[in-house]
């Protein structure tokens, strides 16, 4: 089944692709989202790679996306501002610790949920018929991966005593071998 909605389905999965909830703001006025979700990642090698290829896939890149937002009355001029505060707040430090929750039915078929603010242009009243107009970019993100943790190399062990031969108990001390000499 696919995750895509129709936008001339019904009225509600039509107003769906006119909005958008970004930081758990949401915005009702015009949304216009464009970007490239799926994008092969391509290792190209000179020579040929272990499986005899010169080009090697190794996944997808993260999406990106730009976001055109457009505000068209004092309803939605105020969901703007609170939008630019959510999205843009925070101090430097802090800016690339967390991403954006996000919703909207173009993201939902890659599914994205989370974004990173990559850049935005100044809000401006532009649009058509004086719409005040926000473009952002956005890009997927993917949380690192959990990896388990290195366990340290076990302790020097003592001495092991060894019989030869049957006949007598020595003590046995494996020795680092010999460092590599400089003479081919």
């Amino acid at each position: 089944m696919s995750k895509l909605i129709s936008p001339w389905r019904d009225a509600e999965s039509g107003a769906a692709w006119d909005r958008i909830r970004i930081g758990g703001v949401l915005f009702e006025g015009k949304v216009d989202v464009d970007g490239t979700p799926w994008k092969k990642k391509r290792d190209k090698r000179h020579s040929r790679g272990h499986n005899g290829a010169r080009s090697v896939g190794a996944g997808y890149d993260l999406g990106e996306w730009t976001i055109t937002l457009m505000a068209f009355d004092d309803a939605t001029d105020a969901q703007l501002g609170e939008l630019v505060d959510v999205v843009t707040g925070g101090s430097p430090a802090t800016q690339d610790a967390a991403a954006l929750s996000i919703e909207h039915p173009a993201l939902a078929v890659a599914g994205v949920n989370q974004v990173t603010f990559k850049e935005g242009d100044a809000p401006s009243p532009s649009g058509p018929g004086g719409m005040l107009v926000w473009k952002i970019k956005v890009e997927e993100y993917k949380a690192p991966i959990p990896t388990t943790p290195r366990v340290p190399a076990p302790a020097a062990q003592a001495p092991e005593t060894r019989s030869r031969f049957g006949v007598e108990a020595e003590t046995f001390v494996p020795r680092a071998p010999a460092p590599p000499t400089a003479d081919p």
